[in-house]
């Protein structure tokens, strides 16, 4: 059963670790997770690997995979979690690394994908979204195949704030695909056929 929980910005409320928990395979102490991501602040990562610690996952059971370098995946992992950073970088990387593949495959057999702002972009049909309005992420790479992941028909919009209701309804107008706005400590939860918004 295709299993995703769709993130603006992480494990960041009670209500999205619970979802989190309640997806999980198996107990929190006995799972991998692979942290994928392009950050260059090591405070960040700390913070991010508190979260999961928190839950009870063990520090030893998380992958760390920086995409800015030749990275490679562990063989076996129970959650694959997609960090943010600029979309259009973050798809071109997971491509070129050959992570694409893996990660359609991953979530066919029933593993947790778990998105963080691009991260769960990178999860929809297209990115498309990613570069639009005010505050949307640049194409510094000048990416043409917006093609995403395809794991969900769903478009997100993280960090949501009223001021960019107009831009959403503008986006909305002229794609085929749902749009859902996602303010932080909000998180779409899919599973199966079932779509959820939490928070």
């Amino acid at each position: 059963m295709k299993k995703l929980l769709l993130t603006s910005n992480g494990l960041t409320s009670a209500a999205l670790k619970k979802v989190f928990i309640e997806l999980l395979v198996k107990p929190p102490a006995e799972a991998v997770v692979v942290m994928m991501h392009a950050i260059r602040s090591p405070g960040d990562i700390k913070a991010l690997t508190a979260i999961f610690m928190r839950l009870g996952i063990k520090k030893s059971n998380i992958h760390y995979v920086d995409i800015r370098t030749h990275a490679t995946l562990p063989k076996a992992f129970d959650v694959f979690f997609a960090c943010g950073g600029n979309t259009f970088y973050i798809l071109q990387r997971t491509r070129a690394l050959g992570f694409d593949a893996v990660i359609k495959e991953f979530v066919r057999e029933g593993g947790l994908y778990v998105g963080l702002s691009a991260g769960s972009i990178i999860a929809g049909k297209t990115i498309e979204i990613a570069g639009w309005g005010s505050e949307g992420d640049r194409n510094y790479l000048g990416l043409c195949d917006l093609r995403g992941l395809d794991l969900t028909d769903i478009a997100v919009f993280p960090h949501y704030k009223n001021r960019f209701r107009r831009e959403v309804r503008d986006f909305a107008k002229h794609i085929s695909y749902p749009v859902v706005a996602l303010r932080d400590r909000q998180a779409i939860a899919v599973t199966g056929t079932h779509t959820a918004l939490i928070g």
